[in-house]
This record gives C-alpha cells, structure tokens and sequence, in this order.
C-alpha cells in the first residue's frame, strides 16, 4: 500500500500487515463533504445498489504526495493547531475530486458519515432527485430509471420516504399542475397538454373529465 490512502468507516474495526520503515498517517474527516453532482449522484447510486462493503485504495500523484509531505514536516516540527490542521485535511480531500474518475470517486467517498446517518443521507438523496423530475417525467417506469433503480426497488423506498406509491403521488402531482395552469395561468390548452405530458388535447380533455369530473373549459372558466 505503499503512497497509498482510504478511508475507512466510522466505528468500525481495521487491520492491516505493516511493511519495513512504512509510515501511516491517520485523518479524521469531519464535517460535511461537497460534491459535484456527478459524484453526488454516483455515490446515490452505489448506496442504493449496496455497495458499501468495498474498501477502494487510491495512488497518490505528485500533487498530493507534495500535499501530504509538506503536512507531515509541519508536523514534525510541533505544529498541533487543531484549526490548521482541519483546513490543511480539507484541502487534501479538496485535492482529490479533480484527480480521479467519478465512479471511483464516489466508491473512495461513499463511506464517509455515521453509520447511522446513512438512510438519513440516502433518504435526503432520493427525495432530492425525485422532486427535481416532478411534472417532467409521468410514469413510474420513467422515473425508476432516471434513478438508476429497477421499479420494485424505487417503489419500496418511495413509500417509505413519501408515504404513498409513486403512481398515486405522480398522478397527484400531475393534477396539480394541470388545474394551476387551466385557473391560474395564460396558456393555452394545447400548450397545457404538453406540458402535462400529453401527445394531444384530446389526451387532455379525457384526463379532466375523468380526474376531475369537469371539462377543461369550465375549469378554466370557474379560475
């Protein structure tokens, strides 16, 4: 593991076989971690599909092994500030991110956090990601693959988090959106539609009719 570095979970028990004259540097991580959204979502994906229980080691390059040998000379030499200590940790991992791949990036970063913030965490990102394809996508099987999950795996996760299947809520919030636009808003029927996601007004009309009991026009006309 020579020029090498992970991060092991919190908590958790680690063993290892030293070699001759190797030296290992321990840094507590603490604090939230900023992410690009490609990382962010790769990490996403990896807690879902369970992917926690792999360990990956990451090579240093000249540019962190100038970081890291710098950080360990100030250490020699007695510098136990805990504030400089924290910033120069938070500039190595800062450091990271543009060096490797994203995939790899989010299996190295995937088990920072308290093994009991993870459904927390991972919670906090679905709901995220749903909410962000509201009103774009009307289907479950669209959105299941939007998150990367097959539709029995985001369908158990989005009745424990929203608390009703995802049809029942996709359809709630296509009504919503439907009548804001028919009492609230300018547009015009056809342009409605397609924003609902309908390949026609005749799409449209049969969706009032049916979901609200009303044509499109008395509603629009009651607004």
């Amino acid at each position: 593991m020579a020029e090498e570095f992970f991060i092991i979970p919190e908590h958790s028990d680690f063993y290892f076989n030293s070699l001759k004259d190797s030296l290992l540097l321990l840094l507590y991580i603490d604090g939230d971690m900023e992410f690009c959204k490609q990382v962010r979502n790769k990490i996403f994906e990896k807690r879902i599909n369970r992917e926690r229980n792999k360990i990956i080691t990451l090579k240093m390059n000249d540019l962190l092994r100038n970081v890291v040998s710098n950080f360990l000379k100030l250490i020699d030499r007695g510098l136990l500030c805990k504030i400089y200590i924290k910033a120069s940790v938070s500039e190595l991992i800062s450091l990271i991110s543009p060096c490797f791949p994203h995939d790899m990036l989010a299996q190295f970063f995937i088990h920072l956090g308290r093994p009991d913030s993870n459904r927390l965490l991972l919670d906090s990102d679905f709901k995220f990601r749903v909410l962000q394809y509201r009103n774009k996508v009307f289907t479950v099987k669209e959105l299941a693959n939007l998150l990367n999950m097959n539709r029995e795996t985001f369908r158990n996760n989005f009745i424990r988090i929203f608390g009703l299947p995802p049809k029942t809520w996709i359809l709630n919030e296509r009504k919503r959106l439907i009548y804001r636009e028919l009492t609230e808003g300018k547009k015009a029927v056809k342009d409605i539609a397609e924003l609902a996601g309908f390949a026609t007004e005749i799409q449209l009309y049969k969706f009032s009719k049916n979901n609200f009991s009303e044509t499109v026009y008395n509603i629009r006309k009651r607004g």
